[in-house]
């Protein structure tokens, strides 16, 4: 089996599954008012605070210390990063909102890692991680649209212009653990966690709903 080819083939489909949920997410931030947006600030916050401790579940479980170790970096550099959105709806002058159903319902999936789902988990971080880098030209539309100033969307601005680093070490990772069973368990977990990543972020950005202010 020739290691090298399926490797840039997974590459390429985690490639394209980021991509399409990009599109989806960019599609909401075209029509997205400023209460959608400070909606979405709130999932920021409650999509981010478990992160460093979901990432260092993930490292235990992981089998090649490469893989442990790639974990441990992204722990590290998501650390605090709920703080960035806590600030940024202080900025906006309003209170977190409760956690959203599917953002609960995201969480819970990746709330234990078994053999096959550490590995789910690498193709997902791929996929995660570009998708919001693809995200950052539409972004910046959307601030200027909204009138954001830079202290409201710290969170935002922040990942769109670092993820993709994240993507392209997670990416070095997929190489290193090729197989063809791997192959498919990477994908699995892109292509799932694409569909519940674009509905928590598009189900924020479609609430109308009365906010909080501070």
């Amino acid at each position: 089996m020739n290691y090298s080819g399926l490797a840039e083939k997974t590459v390429q489909t985690l490639d394209c599954i980021a991509q399409e949920g990009a599109k989806e997410i960019a599609a909401a931030f075209d029509l997205a008012t400023r209460t959608n947006y400070i909606h979405l600030v709130s999932t920021f916050y409650h999509y981010s605070a478990p992160g460093e401790t979901q990432l260092l579940r993930a490292a235990e479980a992981a089998p090649t210390n490469a893989m442990k170790m790639l974990y441990i970096h992204l722990a590290r550099d998501e650390a605090d990063h709920d703080i960035l959105a806590i600030r940024d709806l202080k900025a906006l002058g309003y209170k977190l909102e409760p956690e959203s159903k599917l953002t609960a319902g995201y969480h819970a999936y990746w709330s234990n890692f078994s053999d096959e789902k550490v590995i789910e988990y690498l193709g997902m971080n791929v996929v995660i991680e570009y998708l919001i880098s693809y995200l950052n030209s539409c972004a910046k539309t959307m601030r200027e649209r909204l009138k954001l100033k830079a202290e409201e969307c710290t969170w935002l601005q922040l990942h769109c212009e670092e993820d993709e680093q994240h993507g392209e070490a997670a990416v070095k990772c997929v190489k290193e653990h090729i197989n063809e069973r791997f192959a498919d368990l990477m994908i699995k977990g892109g292509m799932g966690d694409k569909r519940r990543f674009v509905s928590m972020f598009i189900d924020a950005l479609q609430n109308n709903a009365s906010l909080n202010p501070l």
